[in-house]
């Protein structure tokens, strides 16, 4: 029994024009969601407020940190994306009415 060839595809998603919008969309969520994580880390190493006691706890338990870092870089992070995404725009577009 003979396998017939499948014509050799290439993948077409995303198309060659979009692809420089997805790497700079990706790009803006990396780049908050890292600074969002560095900021998490700065605020509890600065220890401002008493953040550290708070979130780390009195036993060394390290997932108030964890959730606290995870829920900057992932606010930061969709800041970045939605900043990125309204400066698409252009000012010459014509107004919706």
């Amino acid at each position: 029994m003979s396998r017939q060839r499948e014509p050799d595809r290439k993948s077409h998603w995303p198309p060659p024009g979009e692809r420089a919008l997805l790497r700079r969309l990706a790009g803006a969520l990396l780049a908050g969601a890292i600074g969002g994580a560095f900021a998490a880390a700065g605020l509890i190493a600065a220890d401002i407020g008493g953040i550290r006691a708070l979130t780390i706890g009195p036993a060394g338990e390290w997932i108030g940190a964890l959730l606290l870092v995870w829920g900057m870089a992932v606010l930061f992070g969709f800041i970045g994306l939605g900043i990125s995404i309204m400066s698409l725009g252009d000012w010459g577009d014509p107004p919706l009415e």
